[in-house]
């Protein structure tokens, strides 16, 4: 089968003349030129201002969007799953405690700590404090000795206000007769105040908004939502 190329250097020969070198290179340059205008053209369709570019911008656009947002509604889940379960623990096991009965102890250790560590970030180093009181008491359940840490319910030991920790260990000096209430069943778990702390109902506010934002997030990507 003859070569189709021949016929443009045939052609190129009789129109213009010249060498067979001169027109070979004539032919290789046109069909150069037509292989780039057919690998450029789809490219700048969707790099240039062009309608196909504009959809396809706004379409890769709007799926970013979505899987950032998808993103995000799974990280409120995952806090509000992650914090709202012991929340809910804390509260119910604070109301029980009320009702627990009590037993005589005395305070072995109160002490306030203060630990601090440096990070490194953009702006240099950065000083982080962390402040709690560490609290131990003995009590004894019939002839069993034992040994609890907790001083209320959904109580974190740690503060970043040195007062409220400070507070609790000016409280619970060390060989102080304290009252502790013990769950019945399980006297080794045991609190010194009965209730639960303020910051277990803060905790599952937090909790309640996580899962409102998420759900709200995923109410506008449903189909036929304001952004869909």
């Amino acid at each position: 089968m003859e070569n189709p190329n021949i016929h443009e250097i045939r052609r190129h020969r009789e129109l213009h003349g010249g060498g067979l070198k001169e027109a070979k290179r004539h032919v290789e340059r046109m069909q150069a030129a037509a292989h780039n205008a057919a690998t450029e053209l789809p490219r700048r369709g969707f790099l240039e201002r062009t309608p196909a570019g504009d959809a396809w911008r706004r379409s890769m656009g709007r799926l970013l969007g979505t899987a950032m947002l998808l993103g995000l509604a799974g990280y409120l889940f995952y806090l509000c799953f992650l914090i709202g379960p012991p929340s809910l623990g804390a509260i119910r096991e604070g109301g029980e405690s009320r009702s627990w009965p009590s037993a005589e102890g005395v305070v072995t250790r109160s002490e306030f700590r203060a630990d601090t560590t440096w990070s490194s970030g953009r702006h240099g180093q950065s000083r982080n404090i962390r402040r709690y009181w560490a609290i131990r008491y003995d009590y004894s359940v019939g002839v069993q000795r034992y040994s609890a840490r907790r001083v209320k319910i959904g109580k974190d030991m740690e503060s970043i206000f040195g007062e409220k920790a400070q507070a609790v260990v000016d409280r619970y000096p060390v060989g102080a007769r304290v009252t502790v209430r013990y769950r019945p069943g399980s006297p080794e778990v045991a609190t010194l105040q009965a209730g639960v702390d303020d910051n277990a109902f803060l905790a599952l506010g937090f909790a309640a908004l996580f899962f409102s934002c998420g759900v709200w997030i995923l109410y506008v990507l449903r189909p036929g939502g304001p952004i869909n």
